[in-house]
């Protein structure tokens, strides 16, 4: 600690350039919204096998179940979405790319998009 009034030195900035529609980690932004996905189906799942044995058989208890069925089924169709939107921008990621890092041919970028895109048709939709 040092000694000043908070008792905290400050952390020095870093400075971390953004280039507008370049995907840095596509690997990992594919892979948490895969899980962030794959939970909400799982959720979803667990609301229709666990939870609608245990709620009432009311008209207001269904409505709720039916509620949150739907808000996750949006949520899975929302994440779709946005997953199309980036397969839609890497072309042009990978332009940013080659032109940020003063590369025309790289076998890492190359690597990395026979990886990811197989994932994808050109509609943004999971194969």
């Amino acid at each position: 600690m040092s000694a000043g009034t908070s008792g905290w030195e400050a952390v020095p900035s870093r400075s971390i350039p953004f280039h507008q529609g370049l995907y840095s980690n596509i690997k990992r932004l594919v892979m948490q919204n895969t899980n962030y996905i794959a939970n909400l189906i799982a959720l979803r799942r667990w609301y229709l096998d666990v939870r609608s044995r245990v709620i009432g058989s009311g008209k207001m208890e269904k409505a709720l179940l039916a509620g949150a069925l739907d808000i996750l089924m949006a949520g899975v169709n929302e994440r779709l979405k946005t997953f199309g939107e980036v397969a839609e921008g890497m072309d042009r990621s990978i332009e940013v790319y080659r032109f940020v890092s003063k590369k025309t041919d790289d076998p890492l970028i190359e690597k990395r998009i026979r990886d990811v895109l197989p994932s994808f048709d050109r509609g943004g939709k999971i194969k």
